[in-house]
């Protein structure tokens, strides 16, 4: 593990908490920012001192607008994309599970429960045996 089994030992473990009424784990609202792929428009000069702090730093640290992926629910609803010819295709019943692997290294906390909601939320059950998580040894205290 790099050499660093001692340094990951010594990491505090933060505990997990969700607060509900934060943006993210809203559902259900057809309003909400993002919700059915809508962007996310934000005006700068409409932010508090903090939340244009907050803005500023998503970015600096992520390289991506944190703030607004920070607004969209993890549940949000997107609108079908696929093929009409899909829609009509015929599939076997006995298709194979699958695993779903999902890679990621200091990723922003939004955009992570985003990713792993959409697959357990639109991967039809019989079809998902796992969802494995590697972290490719992130730093930042919400991936520990």
């Amino acid at each position: 593990m790099h050499g660093k089994d001692d340094e990951l030992s010594n990491i505090r473990k933060l505990p997990f908490t969700v607060n509900t009424s934060d943006p993210i784990y809203r559902s259900g609202d057809p309003n909400q920012e993002g919700e059915n792929g809508r962007a996310v428009k934000i005006d700068k000069n409409q932010l508090t001192p903090e939340q244009k702090k907050l803005y500023e730093v998503g970015f600096d640290k992520y390289a991506f607008n944190k703030y607004a992926s920070d607004l969209i629910s993890i549940h949000r609803k997107l609108p079908d994309v696929a093929d009409k010819k899909c829609l009509t295709e015929k599939y076997n019943e006995d298709l194979p599970d699958t695993s779903v692997i999902v890679c990621f290294h200091n990723e922003a906390w939004s955009v992570l429960l985003r990713t792993v909601h959409s697959v357990l939320e639109r991967t039809p059950s019989k079809l998902l045996k796992e969802l494995i998580l590697v972290d490719d040894f992130s730093d930042m205290p919400h991936t520990k």
